[in-house]
């Protein structure tokens, strides 16, 4: 089961977390310490409305770090998935 999750949230509390890498590494542990005892194994962001070209690079390095922390925990035999919509 994949949890789906919508960004909701303004442009500028976004860029503040994507601009800031402590940040992003705080954001993925929260998203995986809620995902591993509900046993999903994957997760949906929906927030590509909140990207911009200044928050673009930094976001595709939060996905980075996202999915390698999916990975690495993976519980299922298909392994742990990000997807963006």
């Amino acid at each position: 089961m994949v949890l789906s999750m919508r960004c909701d949230m303004d442009r500028d509390e976004f860029a503040k977390i994507m601009l800031s890498a402590a940040r992003r590494l705080k954001l993925a542990g929260s998203i995986r310490s809620f995902i591993d005892p509900l046993a999903f194994n994957g997760v949906e962001l929906r927030c590509a409305h909140l990207v911009s070209k200044p928050t673009k690079f930094q976001f595709a390095h939060f996905l980075r770090l996202l999915n390698k922390e999916m990975k690495a925990n993976s519980t299922g035999e298909c392994g742990n998935t990000v997807s963006l919509r």
